[in-house]
């Protein structure tokens, strides 16, 4: 991933951001926030751009599972605290995504920067489905390649 420009990613309206709160579960004996959550962040964020920018799947037939995560740790978080995490489409393959994600500390600093890739599924077979022309419309529209 290239260097980080959070001003310019929180102005860009195709990244979804969202925010959640840090709990106190959510911390480790070295008193910061561990590392598992960070992929429960990254989850929420991923979940978020899908329910609010990507809709509804039209027919009711498919389904998202992820089949890459990778997380980069930049800093520590800590209870109190909040987490903002910001989504966007990188890449759009015929049945996947390629999403990038920011997670950024209430402070507005920098927390972690994780990649991943999604693949939409059918119910029906259990196998990847290609998107409906609408879904890959609004996804085309979202796209923010890598620079």
């Amino acid at each position: 991933m290239p260097e980080i420009d959070l001003p310019a990613l929180r102005a860009d309206t195709r990244v979804a951001w969202v925010e959640d709160v840090l709990r106190f579960g959510d911390t480790d004996m070295n008193g910061h926030v561990n590392n598992a959550v960070f992929a429960a962040l990254a989850e929420s964020g991923r979940v978020n751009l899908f329910r609010t920018r990507l809709g509804d799947d039209e027919r009711g037939e498919t389904f998202w599972v992820i089949a890459k995560l990778t997380i980069e740790f930049k800093s520590e978080l800590h209870y109190p605290g909040r987490v903002r995490t910001g989504t966007w489409i990188r890449h759009l393959g015929r049945t996947s995504l390629g999403l990038a994600q920011v997670m950024e500390r209430d402070d507005g600093g920098l927390a972690a920067i994780s990649e991943a890739v999604c693949v939409q599924m059918s119910h029906r077979t259990r196998r990847p489905e290609p998107f409906s022309e609408a879904r890959r419309e609004i996804a085309a529209g979202m796209l923010r390649p890598e620079d």
